[in-house]
């Protein structure tokens, strides 16, 4: 069974929209008011929906790459093992390969762009709750 991870971005997904829901029971007093806190809210609720959904997607592209990735590598590791002249050096370039990996760790860095639709979903949360008055 595969068991999905709760991270930062999905707790904050969910408790923006449980706030959200809850403010919306007490809806503000004039029509206009209304209207906009109503627009905002179901900003909000289809942003996250979209942000979830893409969430999951970028979730699966990752897996299948990852996937693919180890493929590859198992494939050149039977590649190499059937080759006679390797077999005496087997022991030697598991050292240096283990060399590499290390130092190829050392500066990876990577960019995850969920972060980036977080930052635009905090700023839509904001101007929801300020239409609803609750921010100045």
């Amino acid at each position: 069974m595969n068991q999905t991870k709760w991270d930062v971005s999905n707790m904050l997904m969910l408790v923006i929209t449980v706030f959200a829901v809850l403010l919306q029971l007490f809806p503000p007093k004039t029509q206009i008011d209304q209207f906009k806190s109503a627009v905002y809210f179901f900003g909000i609720i289809g942003y996250v929906l979209l942000m979830y959904i893409v969430h999951l997607a970028l979730r699966k592209v990752k897996g299948y790459l990852n996937q693919i990735e180890n493929n590859t590598q198992e494939l050149n590791v039977f590649k190499e093992k059937l080759k006679e002249e390797k077999r005496m050096n087997e022991f030697d370039k598991r050292l240096s390969i283990l060399e590499v990996l290390l130092r190829s760790k050392a500066g990876k860095f990577e960019f995850d762009p969920m972060w980036l639709f977080m930052a635009l979903l905090l700023a839509l949360f904001y101007l929801y709750l300020r239409s609803l008055g609750l921010v100045p």
